[in-house]
This record gives C-alpha cells, sequence and structure tokens, in this order.
C-alpha cells in the first residue's frame, strides 16, 4: 500500500510539474483580471507615461532640449517603441508585463531546480509565488 502512494504521488507531481501545464496555469492567473474587468485599459497612469516616452523616444523636445536631463528608464520605452510598428499600445501593454511573468516564473523554478529544492516544495512555492498580490499586480500592469 505504501508504494501505491508513492507512486500515484510521485504522478502527480510529475504531471503538473509539466512546463506546459505551469505556463498555462500562470497565463490564466496574469490574463484573470483583464476577464474580470473586460477591459484591456491599463490601471494605472505609469503606461501612459511609457508610451508618451517611445513616441518622444528619437525626436527632439525644443522646448526642454536645454533643460532638466531625461532621468527615465529607456529600456521598456524602447521595447515600446519597437513593437508599436507591429501591435497596438493596447495591445502592447497588456502582453509585456504577462510574457514577463512568464518568463520570471519559469526562472523561479529553474533557480530553485538548481538549488535541488524537492519538487512538492517546488510546486508549493510556485503556488504561493501565482497567488500573492505582488506578482500579481507586477505582471499585469506595465512599469
Amino acid at each position: 500500500m505504501r508504494n501505491v502512494l508513492r507512486r500515484s504521488t510521485q504522478k502527480y507531481i510529475e504531471l503538473f510539474a509539466n512546463p506546459r501545464i505551469i505556463a498555462i496555469v500562470t497565463i490564466l492567473v496574469l490574463i484573470a483580471p483583464i476577464l474580470i474587468n473586460l477591459s484591456i485599459k491599463p490601471l494605472s497612469s505609469e503606461p501612459y507615461l511609457n508610451i508618451r516616452l517611445s513616441q518622444a523616444l528619437f525626436q527632439e523636445d525644443s522646448q526642454s532640449y536645454g533643460g532638466r536631463p531625461f532621468s527615465y528608464a529607456i529600456g521598456t520605452p524602447i521595447i515600446i517603441n519597437v513593437l508599436s510598428n507591429f501591435l497596438s499600445y493596447d495591445i502592447i501593454l497588456s502582453i509585456i508585463p504577462r510574457l514577463l511573468g512568464l518568463i520570471s516564473v519559469f526562472l523561479f523554478i529553474g533557480i530553485l531546480k538548481k538549488l535541488k529544492i524537492e519538487e512538492k516544495m517546488i510546486v508549493i512555492s510556485y503556488l504561493i509565488l501565482l497567488i500573492s498580490p505582488p506578482f500579481i499586480y507586477n505582471f499585469t500592469i506595465l512599469n
């Protein structure tokens, strides 16, 4: 009886640790705020600043040229500027944070596997990470 329980538990962990299942669950959690609000519009004003910076990235602003220095992070506006040639801004603001959330989940699981943490603890810590409010907020809004 003891061996049967161990095998079924191992099979459960193998099924849940499948990268496709992890990706699907992560995407569902990150898309849930859109499904609840039924809109793609950003929840804060920070994405609009990134859009404005991406539009003015390669243009010279005659009014503030000699004024204050450009002290914003430039990585996000560059990505938005490049992707704006193919997609609309609403879609870009919706896709980028979710894609970064998916990448961070796989990095998190990879680090735990590299540290040789047992599979049960990896699954439990993944679920705790996935339902934590900071994770959901940071990877549903482009900051």
